[in-house]
């Protein structure tokens, strides 16, 4: 299993609770809630203290310099006096977030030319779906134990973040940083539940390559999962569209796991008796599609289904050690 990132500084179970809590969703749109009171985007100032809010959140408790802020808010075209507009903002910020009993600052803390969210009063969804997705895959827990935990956590997979707000480079990037975070918590939670539950498995992998189509470590545990289900023709088939893509996109075969992942479902292709007419349709297709890269290759029109038979019995013996009696006497 690949190591997680937990695109996190907190990670721990703060214990949120009581009316005064703050919390802030950043994933599907801006979500503030204070106690029982829910800011929408447009309730906390205007678009710039809005997007500072946005940017100490991203930051998850660690200061962020006033010049930082400064070119998140106006990139390169800079007002008089901004560093003293972002003071003001925070006032309004600080207004907007204040509850009964919330301290002289409030979750907003100032320190030496920056501020910072106090994460020890905010409850943020980034962070809760972190510590809930690294408190799953910890080694310690089974993959029986995991999955339930994992459903939950990773329903917000897929979703964007802050998909309505405009706010140039700055975020552009985070919302990279987050789809990268999520594909590989996908993949790792595919791999930690592949021997229990290959479905799930095969689903979130193939969240990943939706979105990633040269991802290996997806395409790897998504042709696994086709291994442990028996679904032996549907893995021959994602492994024929894998080599398509890797040589389509960077001109070369996949990696060494995946090669050796194709030789195991070619190896349990007699075990499929089911699926045999798929899975020689399939390495028909994949032989035909590749015959032009070999002396005598067989991919001109023209081939007949005798020969095609021929080069498929060739192919499964060669990779897997398959008697060719074995096509003759299923495709008879």
């Amino acid at each position: 299993m690949t190591t997680v990132a937990a695109d996190t500084t907190v990670v721990t179970d703060l214990g949120f609770a009581g009316p005064d809590t703050l919390r802030i969703d950043l994933i599907g749109g801006l979500r503030v809630q204070v106690g029982s009171k829910v800011l929408g985007p447009r309730q906390l100032g205007g678009a710039k203290p809005r997007h500072l809010l946005i940017a100490l959140a991203l930051a998850r408790g660690l200061p962020v310099s006033k010049e930082r802020l400064v070119s998140i808010l106006w990139d390169d075209v800079r007002p008089v006096a901004c560093a003293a507009t972002i003071e003001t903002y925070v006032c309004v910020l600080r207004k907007h977030l204040q509850t009964s009993t919330t301290v002289r600052g409030g979750p907003i803390e100032t320190r030496a030319g920056c501020y910072s969210l106090d994460m020890s009063r905010v409850d943020l969804d980034l962070v809760s779906a972190a510590r809930d997705v690294s408190r799953a895959l910890h080694p310690s827990m089974s993959a029986q134990a995991a999955l339930p935990l994992l459903r939950q956590a990773l329903l917000p997979a897929g979703v964007p973040l802050l998909p309505d707000e405009q706010g140039g480079r700055w975020l552009d990037a985070a919302r990279r940083k987050h789809e990268q975070v999520t594909r590989e918590w996908l993949v790792n939670a595919a791999e930690k539940v592949v021997a229990v539950a290959p479905d799930e498995a095969a689903q979130w992998a193939r969240q990943v390559i939706d979105a990633d189509p040269l991802d290996e470590s997806a395409w790897h545990v998504y042709l696994l999962s086709k291994v442990i289900g028996g679904r032996t023709a549907e893995g021959l088939r994602a492994y024929d569209s894998c080599r398509r893509t890797f040589a389509e996109e960077l001109g070369c075969a996949p990696g060494t796991r995946l090669q050796e992942m194709y030789g195991r479902l070619l190896g349990d292709a007699h075990h499929a008796d089911q699926d045999l007419e798929q899975l020689i349709e399939a390495v028909i297709r994949l032989h035909r599609a590749t015959g032009d890269a070999h002396p005598g290759g067989s991919s001109r029109p023209g081939l007949s289904l005798e020969n095609a038979r021929r080069a498929l019995s060739a192919l499964l013996h060669d990779a897997a050690g398959t008697q060719p009696r074995l096509i003759h006497s299923a495709t008879a």
